[in-house]
């Protein structure tokens, strides 16, 4: 689609009609471009050619001729954005990314499609917790988040065979021929259960639930507060500057995952696998309000991604492991499971490092006074 447009301004081949900004007020993206003679062909060219990204995207793409001195504003959120505006505008763009791997899912080729619905889910679930953004959409909000959860499961399922099928692979090509077979029963075994969680997830993308769903979260994010379908007015804090509510957000996120205490060492595999949740909430979080805080939150935003990182290889191990005692035969588990648990324990190790630089008193004071100062 974005092919397509960029040929549409470049039709008359004269590469004279030159983009010169971009507007983006959360309902649509606006392009203002100049040229020569050519510009209202090009312009005519780029509207027609822009029919398939309006027909994959929930936002559509326009546009118009710009004046001298035009300049790019693509910013999602403002600082004094309500907390209901900045909900619909950032529901809406992570709508928009799971949208647009809809089609692509039945194509079993490429794995990327189902992780990418699946981040973008996880995101949203994220979004429309009570304590971020979710009270924004009254009491469809619990629906919305159970609906998203019954599409994650699906999508999960997949999702883990896949990256249990690239690690077995990966270690194919470095073991003797002994280990290669006990591998490729593993990966036989696993494409068999891949292929049954990709059937029930196809079923679950074409049903009349997931329609329906679409459909009414597409309702509340685009029809204004107040309206049939939009969210509703009642939420106490539904005027409140959005700046006030990121920081609220973000500070609760940094007391929860501070109550974990700086060693790693300590917790079990149940308290990890929460911490891991906690720092991938917080790092969404984080992303979601970066233009409220502009280029201070990448300490902290790093950091979760490192955290989420170094925890998932912890977690998938012992899950790993567990397949493997199912399927693998008895010569070829052993030097599997001696590996698994020796990625596990160096994981872990520099999980603990990246924890204990960033879970110092004076590093997580430091990260709270940046949320003072909202932009």
């Amino acid at each position: 689609a974005l092919l397509a447009v960029a040929d549409g301004l470049d039709r008359s081949r004269t590469r004279a009609t030159r983009v010169r900004g971009v507007s983006d007020d959360g309902r649509r993206v606006t392009v203002f471009v100049r040229g020569g003679g050519a510009l209202r062909a090009d312009l005519a060219a780029a509207r027609r050619a822009a029919r398939a990204w309006n027909a994959l995207l929930l936002r559509p793409i326009r546009f118009a001729e710009a004046g001298t001195g035009v300049a790019s504003d693509c910013a999602l959120l403002h600082p004094d954005d309500t907390a209901v505006a900045a909900a619909q505008r950032l529901g809406l763009r992570l709508m928009e990314r799971v949208l647009s791997r809809e089609y692509g899912l039945a194509w079993g080729a490429d794995v990327e499609f189902v992780h990418e619905m699946r981040v973008a889910m996880r995101r949203l679930r994220t979004l429309l917790r009570p304590g971020v953004l979710g009270r924004a959409f009254g009491s469809r909000c619990r629906y919305l988040r159970e609906e998203l959860r019954h599409l994650g499961d699906a999508l999960g399922k997949v999702r883990d065979s896949d990256v249990f099928v690239s690690f077995c692979r990966r270690r194919r090509r470095q073991v003797a021929a002994r280990g290669r077979r006990a591998l490729s029963a593993l990966v036989r075994a696993q494409r068999r259960v891949r292929e049954q969680h990709f059937r029930g997830m196809l079923e679950v993308f074409a049903s009349q639930r997931y329609g329906a769903f679409r459909d009414e979260f597409h309702r509340l994010l685009t029809r204004p507060a107040g309206l049939p379908g939009g969210p509703p007015t009642s939420w106490a804090g539904a005027k409140r500057p959005i700046r006030q509510q990121a920081r609220d957000v973000l500070e609760g996120g940094l007391d929860r995952i501070q109550e974990y205490g700086r060693n790693l060492d300590v917790l079990d595999a149940e308290q990890r696998h929460r911490l891991r949740i906690a720092c991938k909430r917080l790092r969404y979080a984080s992303e979601f309000f970066a233009e409220i805080y502009p280029k201070r939150l990448k300490q902290i935003t790093q950091t979760m991604i490192a955290m989420q990182d170094l925890l998932g290889e912890v977690h998938d191990a012992d899950v790993w492991a567990e397949q493997i005692r199912r399927h693998a035969t008895r010569g070829g588990a052993g030097a599997l499971l001696a590996h698994l648990a020796a990625r596990q324990a160096q994981s872990l190790r520099q999980a603990q490092q990246v924890w204990r630089a960033f879970a110092k008193p004076n590093s997580l004071q430091a990260a709270r006074k940046l949320l003072a100062r909202p932009r």
